[in-house]
């Protein structure tokens, strides 16, 4: 039988309250103040990052010359050459989409400066 109570006055942690500092828990609103600076980093980094539409239009212009390229050497199968136009139709399609916002844009703004 062991000397000494049962009960030696060391106190079990079940709770994250109980745990002191040495646990690594944040202190009371410091993990939500890391989650609102990380968040403004991205939103302040993500424009940054954000492609213009004519650099867009050169990259599509750029894959459209390489799939036009492709159909005249004839040397793709069937399925590739299926893909890559279907990959071109949607190219074209943002792309004019893209040209139609941006003249609805224009358009809304000359409306509203002429006044």
């Amino acid at each position: 039988m062991p000397s000494g109570s049962l009960c030696s006055g060391h106190r079990v942690r079940s709770f994250p309250e109980d745990a002191g500092p040495e646990a690594g828990l944040y202190r009371k609103g410091q993990g939500m103040l890391r989650g609102i600076i990380a968040a403004l980093a991205l939103g302040l980094a993500l424009p940054a990052v954000a492609e213009s539409d004519t650099a867009k239009d050169i990259k599509d212009s750029a894959a459209n010359a390489t799939d036009d390229a492709k159909d005249a050497l004839h040397t793709d199968s069937g399925t590739a050459k299926t893909k890559r136009h279907a990959k071109k139709a949607v190219r074209n399609a943002k792309k004019s989409a893209r040209h139609t916002k941006n003249d609805a844009k224009k358009a809304a703004k000359d409306a509203t400066d002429n006044k």
